[in-house]
């Protein structure tokens, strides 16, 4: 039985990432530090700023600089 997941997620959860659009990010362990929402010109339909447990960069993302806000 599946367990419907918290909207958004809370701040501090661990997560694993989707392939989306670029491969290189399926898969990765990362910690919600914040819930941004949508980002249509990103294609983004519920967005979160993350980062990977493990201190690597993430292969492909969207950086602050490159969103307006």
């Amino acid at each position: 039985m599946s367990h419907p997941l918290p909207d958004p997620l809370p701040i501090g959860s661990l997560a694993l990432t989707l392939k989306r659009t670029d491969p290189r990010n399926a898969g990765l362990a990362v910690e919600i530090l914040a819930h941004v929402g949508a980002a249509p010109e990103w294609r983004i339909e519920d967005g979160y700023r993350v980062r990977r447990i493990d201190g690597q960069p993430i292969p492909s993302s969207i950086t602050p600089s490159a969103c307006r806000t």
